[in-house]
This record gives C-alpha cells, structure tokens and sequence, in this order.
C-alpha cells in the first residue's frame, strides 16, 4: 500500500504527561491515496461558553501582575454559507498521537465547574476540528504545484 507523501519534518516524542491517555491502534491505515499528491492535517480546538467563542490551543503570554482573560473569537460565514471562527490556532499533525496531544492540551483549558450532579461539568460545548489539506505535486514529486487564485482542491 503507497504511503502518503508529507513534506518531511522532525518526528516529535510525545509528551509523557499525555502517553497513557493515548491509546492509537497501530493496524490504521488509509485507503486509495493518489501519490500525485501531498497531504497535511490541521487541528483546531474551540470552546463556546456564555456565548463567547474561545481558542483552547492559544498560546497567551502569562502576565503575573494581573493576567489577561482569554479574548473570544468572532464567529463568521463564507460565501459558501459555511461557518468558521476567525483567527483560531491551527495545528499541524503528522500523527495520530500528535493530534490526541493537542485534543488533551485544550481539555485541559476547558472551563468546568462542580454542580450537584456532576463534579465536572463543562457548561460549554467544545468543537475538535480535523482539516485536511490536499494539494497536487509536480512531475518530479518533490514540490507542490502552483495554482491559480480562484481555483481550489
């Protein structure tokens, strides 16, 4: 079976903080990928909470004399009258536990709070976003194409 091509990069260690909550099964595989082409994964992790929209994966600076509460993000439409939140981090993965790092660094940002009934519950709503971003090669395989503005993949 051909292995998708990806730009090459380092392979990072994942953080020994999220190992034991990943548990990946090794048989996944993929099905009919076109060589012709290279592929990258992005993820972004929001959470909507009285209203406000906010980036879980944001890197804020920390400010010791008074800290900054996080700024929401502005929820927009395209002209395809699909949604999307405006200025939302977007992190590259190579790998399935790569992304199940990230999914477990936003979790740790939710807001959650104890009630009667439930000793964490969230009081919001959190959407985990997998984008995947094709794009076709040259003749050679090593570089992609350059496409005209207005055309799309």
């Amino acid at each position: 079976m051909p292995v998708p091509k990806t730009p090459s990069g380092n392979r990072r260690q994942i953080d020994p903080e999220f190992a034991d909550m990943i548990n990946v099964q090794d048989h996944c595989k993929v099905d009919e990928v076109d060589e012709d082409n290279v592929y990258s994964v992005f993820v972004s992790y929001i959470e909507i909470y009285n209203n406000y929209i906010y980036d879980l994966l944001e890197e804020a600076p920390f400010e010791q004399i008074k800290p900054k509460p996080p700024q929401s993000k502005i929820l927009r439409e395209d002209q395809n009258h699909n949604m999307y939140v405006t200025g939302c981090t977007e992190v590259e993965v190579k790998s399935t536990e790569e992304a199940f790092e990230v999914f477990w660094r936003g979790q740790k940002k939710r807001r959650i709070a104890n009630t009667q009934l439930n000793r964490e519950s969230s009081r919001s709503h959190s959407v985990f976003i997998i984008k995947l971003a094709q794009a076709p090669l040259d003749a050679d395989g090593d570089n992609v194409l350059q496409v005209n503005s207005g055309a799309g993949y």
